[in-house]
């Protein structure tokens, strides 16, 4: 019971912008009070809002404290679009590229690049090339469907339709 309090306390400091508070209260929740998940949970809720609030080099320590997989890559996301949204194309391909699922990574890197294609950088092209490098690495037949997937959306949307038809079938095959 009060982990989860602390929980909700972590999380109602994020949604109010303290995150230092986030962090203090984030920190007194032990293992032996609360499972891993819901922990790890609130931590990426806490990366993802240092991020957002542009502390994007705190955001990147705080991630790292997460244990689970899944939470890690989210905020790995959320850092990285916060860095996309601030014109720092390469830190958000980096951060991107450190997703360690391809299914996840080359999403989260074709979204960049379509972003780049849109504010006329040209490094476009070398993300997508890097979202297309991930999918192709990936073994399992539904994890790389949906890589392949993900980018061929967002090169149509970038407007690179011929692209986005030859990655589809790549997609397919």
């Amino acid at each position: 019971a009060k982990a989860d309090i602390l929980a909700a306390i972590a999380k109602a400091q994020v949604r109010a912008g303290d995150i230092k508070g986030a962090l203090s209260s984030s920190a007194l929740i032990t293992d032996d009070l609360i499972d891993p998940i819901s922990k790890d949970r609130v931590v990426r809720d806490i990366a993802v809002a240092q991020a957002r609030s542009g502390d994007v080099q705190e955001a990147l320590r705080t991630a790292k404290r997460i244990r689970r997989i899944d939470s890690r890559i989210t905020a790995l996301q959320g850092i990285s679009e916060s860095q996309m949204k601030l014109g720092e194309w390469h830190a958000a391909v980096e951060t991107a590229d450190s997703i360690t699922l391809v299914y996840r990574k080359a999403p989260a890197l074709a979204k960049i690049a379509v972003a780049q294609t849109k504010s006329g950088d040209n490094a476009a092209e070398a993300t997508f090339q890097r979202a297309l490098h991930a999918a192709n690495s990936e073994t399992e037949r539904s994890a790389r469907f949906y890589a392949f997937l993900a980018i061929a959306k967002a090169q149509a949307e970038a407007g690179l339709h011929s692209a986005s038809a030859q990655t589809f079938r790549s997609a397919v095959q």
